[in-house]
């Protein structure tokens, strides 16, 4: 509280990512000046937008665990199924989103992503695009439903992508 300040948003906690709604606390010298900054630079929000979010934080939270669940099952389908197929994906403990190792046979993670679109018709993200420290690695969120999953699951077996 008296050196930083913390940044989050409603986005997938509440299912609000399209609304772009997010807050800052900590600091009150920081967060008074970050006030002024973006008065400068925003216009505000749609009102209805902001009633929903302040509906959301001060609700019932019982769409929180809802939400936490199930990315976490289908985190755990997608992990375990991905390697039971011969994809080794290790669970990441608190996040919506599944970082995985590219195999081995590819340099670039943007060639894995293209021979699993071309292959299997299945899209994930590559990792070099949040950076050099994401190359190698590809990014899946869990945002689909289990059969889905297990369909990309499958696809991704009878492709020779791995």
């Amino acid at each position: 509280m008296e050196v930083g300040v913390e940044f989050n948003s409603l986005s997938k906690t509440y299912g609000m990512a399209g609304a772009r709604v997010g807050f800052c606390v900590g600091n009150p010298d920081v967060v008074r000046n970050l006030t002024v900054l973006k008065s400068n630079m925003d216009y505000g929000m749609y009102l209805p937008i902001q009633m929903a979010a302040v509906e959301a934080i001060t609700g019932d939270q019982d769409v929180v665990i809802s939400t936490r669940n199930a990315y976490q099952k289908r985190r755990d389908l997608l992990c375990e199924s991905f390697t039971k197929v011969g994809w080794q994906v290790d669970k990441c403990p608190a996040t919506m989103f599944v970082w995985a190792k590219i195999p081995a046979r590819y340099e670039k993670s943007i060639d894995f992503v293209m021979a699993l679109i071309d292959k299997a018709g299945v899209m994930v993200t590559p990792g070099s695009a949040f950076g050099p420290s994401g190359e190698g690695y590809v990014r899946m969120a869990l945002v689909r439903d289990e059969e889905e999953i297990l369909e990309a699951a499958k696809r991704i077996a009878e492709a020779d992508v791995l």
